[in-house]
């Protein structure tokens, strides 16, 4: 029984060891994460005359997208490489 508790206790040692090693990395790729998002952060220029043109665009300024957003007609936008509709009325929650 002891060598039993013993063997669990080294593995659980490595277990917790390998657990630190995995924090670490996540923190560097993170960081990493973060610094590239930061100069990359996304502008839009919208049309003014277009109402739903001018909420995307006033979203995607003041937030931190870093995806690029393109207008591809009438409420119709790409976000990174997903095609958006968006209607006059719609609340992000």
């Amino acid at each position: 029984m002891e060598k039993e508790i013993a063997s669990l206790e080294r593995c659980l040692l490595d277990k917790e060891r390998e657990l630190e090693d995995w924090q670490i990395k996540i923190k560097l790729k993170t960081d990493i994460i973060r610094k590239r998002s930061a100069s990359q952060k996304a502008s839009y220029s919208y049309n003014p005359r277009d109402p739903i043109d001018v909420a995307v665009g006033e979203a995607v300024n003041k937030n931190d997208f870093t995806v690029p957003v393109q207008r591809l007609g009438p409420g119709l936008y790409i976000f990174g490489t997903r095609n958006i509709k968006v209607v006059e009325g719609d609340r992000a929650n």
